[in-house]
C-alpha cells in the first residue's frame, strides 16, 4: 500500500516517475555542493556503424547519417524493459525494428545494459526470476546483463522466426574487415547458437573473432557484439577455447582506469569464469559459494549506491577445502568469517600477490597489502584508504603466493609479508573485530590455508558506536565519515559517552523544514555497518526524536523502516543520483499487517528512545522502547546490512550505544574444523606414535654439553658460545664457505621428526654470497644422502638480496655427486622452526615462521630406509665469500625416532666410565714412551723420519717436510691385535706449517683392516690453508677402478688437542681427543667396523704436511695399546703405509648450492 500523505506539494505519487523527477530536479540544485554527477545514465556496449542505405528524404535516416546514431547510447535497459512489457507478437516487431537495419536506421544495434544491483522488490526488473528465490538468503540478484538483441532472438526463437532475422542480417551488406562485419558475424553467431547448431556458432565466431582482431587497436574495449557472443557461448564446451582468445586480448582493457565501471567488471567476469571452468577442467573444481554449504565464510561486498545503481554484476566467490578465490567482483569484496575475534590471537594464510590478483586479510578492523613495488604497503579500513607507506629493504619478489600473517597481542596487531614484520598498530577495543579476506572489485584474489589459532575472546555483544573513528561504517551514498565537517561523525560533545550524528542540511533546503510533521524528504542518508547481519541477533541503539529536526530510522539493506508517529512505514532504498528506476527518493509504503501493537508509536518527544531490531530467520522484529512495533519477513534478495537513514534535508541523526548481540559461535574451531585450513603437518603428527624414542635440548637453560653435541665446524666460545638467549653460532666471511655447525652426537634409525628452533638470524652477505641457516640430515649410506632445508640471504651481482627458503637433496654416488633443488620461495623471517620428518620411504620438508604454531609443507622427497649416521643431524650456520657476518641464536631441538642410539641419548659420564672401564679390562698391553725410549732400538716401524732423540727432550719430535706430492713421515707399531681394543697417542708441541691452498698440515692415529677393501680410518688433528684446526674422524672406501673416497664421519674445529684414542667395542669404533680447552675427553665420531684382526705396521701415527718448502713438527709423547689379544709377527703381510691417507674436505652441500650461482 502506498500513501502520499507526506508527499511534497509538488509531486502527485510518492514512488511514481513525478516523485523521481521532483527529487531529481531538487537533486540538482544542491549537486555542486556534492561535487556529483546527478542523473547519471551508464553506456554499456559500443555500437556498430553501418553505411546501409536509408530511404532518400527520410528524416529518421538524416538523424542516423549525422548523429551516427548517438541517440541510442545507454538506452539498452529501456527498450529491454519495453519490449518485455509485450505481447511476443508485438515484441518481436518492435525490437527487429529497433535492432536490425533497416529504412529507421542503417546500424546493427548490439548493444546491452545491466539491471539495478539488489533492486528494490516493488522496482525489481525480474520479477519471476525474484519470486523464485523465496526461502534463500542473501541472494546476490540484479546487475544482470540485458540486450535488445538478445529479446530479439529469445523471441523469434519462441515464435519460430530465427530463419527470418537470418535472413535479413544474410542480407545486409556490409564491407570485409570492418567494424560491420564484426556485427553480423556476430549476430549469425547468436542465432546459429539460438538454433542449437554450435559448429555454425563456432564458424561465425571464428569469423567475428578474425575481423575484430584486425580492426580493433590494443586497448580498445571490446565492441557490443562481442561481449554479446562472448556472455552466451561461454557456457558451451565446444565454443569456450575461441571465447577463450578473445577474451584475453582485453585485458589490458580490463585493467585501465576507471576499473569499477559494470562494463568492464562485466568483462573481468567473464574472464574470472574462464579461469575458472579451466581449473575444473584441470582437476582444481570449487564451489560458488551460493551454491555451496559455506559454514562460516560469507562473501560480502561494500554495497553502494554508485555500485548497484548502474548494475555493477553481484560477487561471486568460488571455494574448494583449504581454499577460497574471487571469480567476479563487485567493488571492494570481502570473504567474512563468522565469528568475532578480540583478545589475543593469529591469523596465517597464502594470498595471492600481484598482477590483478592482490588479496590480504582485514583483521581488527584494519586491511594490510603488499604493494607491487615490494617496498610499500597499503592499509585502510572496511570504508577508507590510508595513505601508501614504504619500507625498506624490498621484499623478495613472490613467486605467485605471500605467506601473510597477523599476530593480535595485548591490545598490538602485527602483520607479517612472508615473515617479516611490515605493519604495527594499536587496536582500539571497540575496533571492528571481524576477520575478512579482501581484494579489489577487479582483482581475482585468493586465500589459501587460512588459520586461526590462540586463545581469543569470542565477544556476545559488539559495541558498534564505541569506535571513535566509525572505522566499521560505510555511508551509501557519497557522504564523508569522520571528520567534524563530513555528513556523518562521531562526537562526545553533545554526550559524553559519545554519539553517531548525521548532519542536517536544512539550510540549503529551508522551504522543506517548516513542517514539524514531515517525515520524508529528498536527500536520502544512509549509514551502514559494514558487516550484514549474517546470523540471527539484536542490534539495539538509543536516539534522539525531536520531528521537526531529530530523526533516524532503522534499515536492512534497502528496507527502511520510517518510525511514523502513526506506526511504522516502509521506504525504499534509491541509488539517488545513480538510480535507474521509476523509484522516487521519497517513497513511502504502508504494510499494516505487520504492524504490532495498538495506536500510536510510543516514541518519546525531546528524548532518547530505545529501539532493538531483532532478526530470527527470515523474520525482522523492532521493539520500541520495550514495545513490539513491527514484524515482517524478509525478502530473499536482502542482504541484511544494517544501517542508520534519515533525510539530510529534513533532519539530523542522533544515535548512541549502538550494541550488536549475535548468535555466532562462542568457540574458536579446530583447525581441523576450519573450513579454510589445511592442517598440512597433521599427518604427521598423527602419525608419530612409533616414534618412542625421544631427545629434547634447550639451548638457552643447558648450553652446548660436549657430551650430548659435537662442533662440527667453529671454534668454541668464538664461533659458537652459550648464553642465556641460546647457542649463538657466529661466523665472519673470510673467504670460501665459513661454517659454524653442531650436531647431536647419535644416530637416529628408522622414522624421525626433527624439528629446530631459531632466533636472530642476522646477515650481510657479502657481494655474490650468502649467508644462511640450515637445518640438514644426512644418511648413513653409500651415496651419503644430504637432505637439507634452509633460510638463506643471498646477494646477487649489484648488490640486490634474495630472502629465500631453499630445500634439496645430495646424493654422491660413485659415478659422481647428484642434486635436486626442489624448492626456493621467498621467506623473510628471522626466527622460526625447521622440520625434517621421515616416514617410510618419504622425507617431508616443513618450516614455521617465528612464534607461530602453524607448520607449512614445502615439499616432499624419496628417501632411503638407512640411519642418520654419527654426526648426521647438524644446524648450520654458514657464510660464503669473504667480507660480511652472520650469526644465528638456536633455541631448541627435539628428536623423536624409533630408535635413538649414542652419547646424546647417555649420560655422558657413562659413556667416557664405559669405556675406560672396558679399557682397564683389557689385560693384554703394549706400550711405548718416547720420553723414556728411543724409537730408534726397533720396536717400531720408522719411516720417513731421521730426527735423533734425546732423553731430555721429553719425547720424540717426527718432521715432515712438505712436497708437492703426498708424503708423511711416522711410526707404526709392529703389534698384532685381535677383538676389542684401545689406543691412544699422546703428544704435545705441534707445530703445523702452513699447508699449499687446498692442503692441510696433520697428526694421524690410523689403523686398516686386512679385509678386501683395506678399510682404513683415520682419527687426526689437522690444519687447513686459513688457519683453520680441527679434528677429524674419516674412513676410506673403495670406489671402483683402483680409487678411493674419504668419507669424514665425525669432526669439528678445535684450537688445540693433546691426544688421540681410537677405541674398538666389538663393530663399533669410537674416536676421541683430548685437549686442553675441555676437562674431559671428547668423541669425534663413531662408525661400525670389521670385527678383523689388526695386524702389525697398521697401526700407525703419522705427520703429513702439504706443499714443498715447509715442515711440520708434533712431539710424541706415549703409545698406550690394549687389546683382548696382543701379539707379534715377524713377516707382517702388510706393505708399508705409502698410500697417501688423503683427506678430501667433504663438499658440502652448501658447496653445492653455491655451484648454481658460480
Amino acid at each position: 500500500m502506498m500513501d502520499d500523505s507526506h508527499q511534497p506539494a509538488s509531486s502527485n505519487a510518492i514512488g511514481k516517475r513525478t516523485g523521481l523527477d521532483e527529487a531529481r530536479r531538487r537533486r540538482t540544485e544542491y549537486g555542486s555542493k556534492w561535487g556529483r554527477c546527478v542523473g547519471v545514465t551508464v553506456l554499456v556496449g559500443l555500437l556498430s556503424w553501418g553505411t546501409y542505405d536509408c530511404q532518400a528524404g527520410s528524416d529518421t535516416s538524416a538523424r542516423s547519417a549525422i548523429f551516427a546514431e548517438q541517440h541510442v547510447d545507454g538506452t539498452a535497459l529501456d527498450v529491454h524493459r519495453k519490449g518485455m512489457a509485450l505481447p511476443p507478437g508485438q515484441r518481436f516487431e518492435y525490437l527487429a525494428q529497433w535492432v536490425l537495419p533497416g529504412p529507421a536506421h542503417s546500424t546493427l544495434r548490439m548493444v546491452y545494459g545491466f539491471t539495478p544491483t539488489h533492486p528494490a522488490p516493488p522496482v525489481a526488473f525480474d520479477p519471476v526470476h525474484y519470486e523464485e528465490l523465496a526461502g534463500r538468503r542473501r541472494v546476490q540478484h540484479g546487475g544482470r546483463l540485458v540486450s535488445p538483441t538478445f529479446d530479439l532472438i529469445d523471441v523469434a526463437d519462441e515464435l519460430g522466426r530465427l530463419d527470418e532475422i537470418q535472413t535479413r542480417v544474410e542480407a545486409w551488406e556490409v564491407p570485409d574487415q570492418s567494424p560491420n562485419a564484426v556485427s553480423r558475424s556476430a549476430m549469425l553467431a547468436l542465432i546459429a547458437l539460438a538454433g542449437n547448431d554450435h559448429a555454425e556458432a563456432a564458424k561465425w565466431l571464428d569469423a567475428m573473432l578474425a575481423v575484430s582482431e584486425s580492426t580493433t587497436e590494443s586497448g580498445m574495449a571490446p565492441t557490443g557484439a562481442e561481449v554479446l557472443v562472448f556472455d552466451r557461448c561461454l557456457g558451451i564446451d565446444s565454443l569456450r577455447e575461441a571465447v577463450a582468445s578473445g577474451l584475453h586480448r582485453y585485458q589490458d582493457w580490463v585493467r585501465t582506469k576507471p576499473y569499477n565501471t559494470p562494463h568492464r567488471l562485466y568483462v573481468f567476469g567473464m574472464l574470472g569464469r574462464l579461469q575458472a571452468d579451466h581449473r575444473e577442467s584441470i582437476g582444481e573444481p570449487a564451489t560458488p559459494i551460493a551454491e555451496a554449504s559455506t559454514g562460516l565464510w560469507q562473501p560480502v561486498s561494500r554495497t553502494l549506491a554508485a555500485s548497484r545503481g548502474p548494475g555493477t554484476t553481484p560477487v561471486r566467490w568460488d571455494i574448494a577445502p583449504g581454499l577460497a578465490r574471487k571469480v567476479i567482483g563487485h567493488d571492494d569484496d570481502f570473504l567474512y568469517w563468522g565469528i568475532p575475534l578480540r583478545g589475543n590471537y593469529q591469523v596465517e594464510c597464502d594470498v595471492t600477490d600481484f598482477g590483478w590478483r592482490e588479496c590480504h586479510l582485514l583483521v581488527a578492523g584494519t586491511w594490510v597489502a603488499p604493494v607491487h613495488t615490494l617496498s610499500h604497503y597499503d592499509s585502510g579500513t572496511p570504508r577508507a584508504e590510508f595513505p601508501r607507506r614504504e619500507f625498506s629493504p624490498p621484499l623478495t619478489r613472490p613467486r605467485y603466493w605471500i605467506h601473510y600473517r597477523t599476530v593480535v597481542e595485548d591490545g598490538t596487531a602485527t602483520t607479517y609479508f612472508n615473515g617479516r614484520a611490515i605493519h604495527t598498530r594499536t587496536v582500539h577495543p571497540d575496533a571492528p573485530p571481524w576477520l575478512a579476506i579482501r581484494t579489489r572489485s577487479n582483482n581475482e584474489g585468493a586465500v589459501s590455508n587460512l588459520r586461526i589459532i590462540g586463545d581469543p575472546e569470542i565477544p556476545q555483544t559488539l559495541r558498534l558506536s564505541a569506535d571513535p573513528d566509525l572505522s566499521g561504517w560505510v555511508p551509501y551514498y557519497d557522504e564523508q565519515v569522520g571528520e567534524a565537517q563530513n555528513e556523518w561523525l562521531h562526537t562526545t560533545s553533545l554526550s559524553p559517552e559519545g554519539e553517531i550524528v548525521g548532519r542536517w542540511t536544512a539550510r540549503e533546503f529551508e522551504e522543506l523544514t517548516t513542517d514539524p510533521h514531515r517525515l520524508v524528504g529528498v536527500q536520502e542518508s544512509l549509514l551502514q555497518y559494514h558487516r550484514p547481519m549474517l546470523e540471527d541477533g539484536t542490534i539495539e541503539y538509543e536516539f534522539y526524536y525531536r520531528p521537526e529536526s531529530d530523526q533516524v530510522h532503522p534499515a536492512l539493506d534497502r528496507l527502511v523502516f520510517l518510525l511514523a508517529p502513526e506506526g511504522v512505514r516502509i521506504h525504499w532504498l534509491t541509488d539517488g543520483p545513480y538510480d535507474r528506476t521509476d523509484l522516487s527518493s521519497a517513497n513511502v509504503f504502508d504494510e499494516p499487517e505487520h504492524r504490532r501493537g495498538d495506536g500510536p508509536l510510543p516514541l518519546e518527544r525531546d528524548d532518547w528512545n530505545r529501539l532493538q531490531l531483532q532478526l530470527s530467520g527470515d523474520v525482522v522484529t523492532l521493539v520500541l522502547n520495550e514495545e513490539v512495533i513491527y514484524e515482517r519477513t524478509l525478502e530473499a534478495g536482502n542482504q541484511r546490512n544494517f544501517g542508520l537513514f534519515h533525510y539530510a534535508d529534513l533532519s539530523q541523526a542522533r544515535v548512541r550505544n549502538v550494541q550488536w548481540t549475535g548468535d555466532w559461535p562462542r568457540e574458536l574451531p579446530s583447525i581441523a574444523e576450519q573450513q579454510l585450513a589445511v592442517p598440512e603437518e597433521q599427518f604427521l603428527l598423527t602419525n608419530r606414535e612409533h616414534l618412542v624414542d625421544v631427545f629434547e635440548h634447550d639451548f638457552a637453560r643447558e648450553g652446548l654439553p660436549p657430551g650430548r653435541f659435537s662442533i662440527v665446524r667453529g671454534l668454541p666460545s668464538v664461533d659458537l658460545r652459550s648464553g642465556p638467549e641460546g647457542v649463538t653460532a657466529m661466523r665472519q666471511g673470510t673467504g670460501g664457505y665459513r661454517n659454524a655447525t653442531i650436531s647431536p652426537q647419535m644416530k637416529v634409525h628408522g622414522d624421525f621428526d626433527v624439528i629446530a628452533a631459531y632466533d636472530r638470524f642476522e646477515s650481510s652477505p657479502p657481494e655474490k654470497g650468502l649467508c644462511m641457516v640450515a637445518l640438514t640430515a644426512i644418511l648413513d649410506n653409500s651415496s651419503v644422502d644430504e637432505y637439507f632445508i634452509s633460510r638463506r640471504d643471498i646477494r646477487r651481482p649489484g648488490g640486490g638480496r634474495e630472502q629465500l627458503l631453499h630445500c634439496a637433496i645430495v646424493r654422491r654416488p660413485p659415478e659422481g655427486e647428484q642434486r635436486s633443488h626442489f624448492v626456493s620461495v621467498p621467506m623473510e623471517e628471522r626466527s622460526g622452526r625447521m622440520w625434517l620428518a621421515r616416514r617410510g620411504d618419504r622425507m617431508y620438508y616443513l618450516t614455521a615462521e617465528g612464534d607461530s604454531p602453524n607448520f607449512r609443507l614445502h615439499g616432499e622427497q624419496p628417501i632411503a630406509s638407512d640411519p642418520l649416521g654419527f654426526q648426521g643431524l647438524r644446524l648450520l650456520n654458514q657464510i660464503y665469500r669473504e667480507g660480511g657476518i652472520t650469526s644465528v641464536v638456536w633455541k631448541q631441538l627435539e628428536i623423536r625416532a624409533e630408535k635413538l642410539e649414542g652419547r646424546a641419548v647417555e649420560p655422558y659420564d657413562r659413556l667416557l666410565t664405559s669405556l675406560n672401564r672396558r679399557r682397564d679390562e683389557l689385560q693384554n698391553r703394549f706400550t711405548f714412551d718416547f720420553s723414556a725410549q728411543d724409537p730408534h732400538d726397533g720396536t717400531l716401524y720408522l719411516w720417513n723420519n731421521d730426527s735423533p732423540w734425546k732423553a731430555d727432550d721429553g719425547g720424540w719430535t717426527i718432521i715432515n717436510p712438505g712436497a708437492d706430492t703426498w708424503t708423511s713421515a711416522g711410526v707404526a707399531a709392529r703389534t698384532f691385535v685381535q677383538g676389542d681394543f684401545d689406543l691412544e697417542v699422546e703428544f704435545d708441541s705441534v707445530d703445523f706449517a702452513e699447508p699449499r691452498p687446498g692442503g692441510r698440515s696433520s697428526i694421524y692415529l690410523q689403523i686398516e683392516f686386512p679385509n678386501e677393501e683395506r678399510t682404513q680410518v683415520s682419527n687426526l688433528f689437522t690444519t687447513g690453508t686459513a688457519g683453520r684446526t680441527e679434528v677429524i674422524s674419516q674412513v676410506r672406501v673403495p670406489v671402483g677402478e683402483g680409487k678411493y673416497d674419504y668419507r669424514q664421519f665425525g669432526g669439528f674445529d678445535l684450537a688445540k688437542a693433546s691426544a688421540l684414542r681410537m677405541v674398538r667395542t666389538g663393530n663399533t669404533l669410537t674416536c676421541l681427543i683430548t685437549s686442553p680447552d675441555f676437562d674431559e675427553e671428547i668423541v669425534v665420531g663413531e662408525l661400525e667396523v670389521p670385527s678383523l684382526p689388526i695386524h702389525p705396521r697398521n697401526i700407525r701415527v703419522m705427520v703429513h704436511t702439504s706443499g714443498a718448502g715447509r715442515e711440520s713438527r708434533v712431539r710424541l709423547k706415549a703409545l698406550d695399546l690394549r687389546g683382548e689379544t696382543l701379539g707379534e709377527v715377524v713377516e707382517p703381510p702388510v706393505r708399508d703405509p705409502l698410500d697417501p691417507p688423503r683427506i678430501e674436505r667433504e663438499k658440502s652441500l652448501l658447496d653445492s648450492v653455491l655451484d648454481l650461482f658460480r
